[in-house]
């Protein structure tokens, strides 16, 4: 049940949500898990012209707990948003699901109760230009985990300290009125300090290229 409200300026935003959710594997019991969110975060101009937003974020999670996060994003702009550098650094916890902690497949997989959330630490640094012929962008990424989970066995445990490093380009160009090509290439390095492997599902180069056209509706 998410509901947020906005002040009449827009300058705050408070929000708040509840979820549940359960799951139930063959021949086991019906595990459920409920969560509850609250946000608050106001955009607002300093007197230099730079734009920050910060936000404050406590989330809880039933045989968790109660755990804050938050983030805090600056941007700087010249020329009507035509050039920007940006930056935003941010703490979050990711919690482990219902099929980590409780799920049991024979003895392929056993779930692990005793998992803890992770510590994330994210931080981005970038600049991006807009033309009205095209736009591009360019960020830095770095990411350090603590309680990292990973496949150990037949079953899911906490490890130490890793880290996530990405650089990622973006472009965009216009052909014609409603027609423009793309590409955007990442490259990333990660390592899970206690074994000395990398993060699965997290490629070294990435790169998507594609066409973007937009039709003119003259009737709703």
């Amino acid at each position: 049940f998410p509901v947020t409200i906005h002040t009449p300026s827009n300058d705050w935003k408070v929000g708040g949500g509840f979820r549940e959710v359960g799951f139930q594997g063959l021949g086991q019991s019906l595990y459920s898990q409920k969560s509850a969110n609250m946000q608050v975060s106001r955009m607002f101009i300093s007197a230099s012209s730079l734009f920050f937003e910060p936000v404050f974020q406590g989330v809880w999670v039933s045989g968790l707990g109660w755990n804050p996060q938050g983030t805090v994003g600056v941007r700087k702009e010249w020329g009507l948003g035509e050039l920007a550098v940006f930056s935003r650094l941010s703490f979050s916890r990711k919690y482990p699901t219902l099929i980590d902690r409780f799920a049991r497949y024979g003895d392929f997989y056993v779930g692990n109760p005793n998992l803890k959330p992770e510590k994330v630490w994210t931080g981005i640094l970038g600049f991006e230009l807009k033309k009205t012929s095209g736009e591009a962008s360019v960020q830095v990424y770095a990411q350090q985990r603590h309680e990292v989970r990973a496949v150990e066995g037949n079953s899911v445990i906490n490890l130490g300290d890793s880290y996530i490093l990405g650089l990622l380009a973006s472009g965009q160009w216009r052909v014609y009125k409603r027609a423009s090509v793309f590409h955007s290439s990442t490259l990333s390095q990660s390592r899970i300090l206690q074994t000395g492997g990398v993060f699965p599902y997290i490629p070294q180069y990435l790169s998507v290229s594609g066409v973007r056209y937009s039709f003119e509706i003259t009737q709703v």
